[in-house]
């Protein structure tokens, strides 16, 4: 049978998780990578003509074409080399943002939503839970593993260090802006008054949590979630879960 123009299969599915990541994955990929590759092949053609044309005896010279062969490809391994761990960082996020919604989908109660790849201002959450115990925006922070010793966030009234260093943006202060973002979105949803809490999390560290001041941002190991959200009261009944849930997906679907 003929599905109606106004058929919901026909709308526009909401971000999968990673999927942004994904994205600029194989933007980087296409921009940083493959068209330098292009260009290498291209001058290596026209070397290999000319060198075929020489050895035949031709009036050619390919020299030419030989040193500007060697130059490009010194040119694009040195550039190639740099952007590199700028692709393994966007892998390395992507696979972090899949395994923590992963973990979400799954170990979390079955009144439990969750909405991946949040258009806020100011960016893109990772994740948005909206559960019984409340609305939270939870950021994925996956790091390599430290080859030697055991891998540790410490979290200060200062800031964060990644295994002794401090990550190149603040995640309290990013997760901060997201959170800010989604309470203003709120009201606009008509959902209960209820605010959202902030959660940071870094898939396989320990996190060290030494702040004496204001708890705003919860910092987390994934595996932990479950445990801090049991300890929670309950600010929604599954109803509201339902209708907020598909309150803000409406809101965030990408318009035809």
């Amino acid at each position: 049978m003929p599905r109606s123009k106004r058929s919901p299969i026909l709308r526009p599915l909401l971000k999968l998780p990673g999927q942004k990541l994904d994205e600029d994955l194989q933007d980087f990929l296409e921009d940083h990578l493959l068209a330098p590759m292009i260009v290498l092949i291209m001058i290596a053609a026209m070397c290999l003509v000319e060198w075929a044309g020489y050895l035949k005896n031709s009036p050619r010279n390919p020299w030419i074409y030989t040193w500007w062969l060697l130059g490009a490809a010194v040119v694009i391994g040195i550039h190639w080399r740099r952007q590199w761990r700028e692709a393994a960082r966007l892998k390395l996020g992507r696979e972090g943002e899949r395994a923590v919604a992963e973990y979400l989908n799954i170990r979390l109660d079955a009144d439990s939503r969750v909405l991946h790849g949040v258009p806020l201002e100011g960016g893109t959450a990772d994740h948005v839970l909206i559960c019984t115990r409340g609305v939270f925006v939870i950021e994925t922070k996956a790091r390599s593993l430290p080859r030697r010793g055991e891998p540790v966030v410490h979290v200060a009234d200062t800031g964060v260090w990644v295994n002794g260093f401090e990550p190149d943006r603040d995640p309290i202060a990013q997760t901060l802006r997201y959170v800010d973002a989604l309470n203003r979105l709120l009201p606009e949803l008509a959902a209960p008054k209820i605010e959202a809490i902030g959660i940071v999390v870094f898939p396989s560290y320990k996190v060290v949590d030494d702040r004496k001041g204001n708890r705003c941002i919860w910092v987390l190991e994934p595996k932990e979630l479950a445990y801090r959200l049991d300890n929670e009261p309950k600010r929604l009944c599954p109803d509201d879960v339902v209708f907020l849930t598909r309150r803000l997906a409406s809101y965030i679907r990408p318009k035809m």
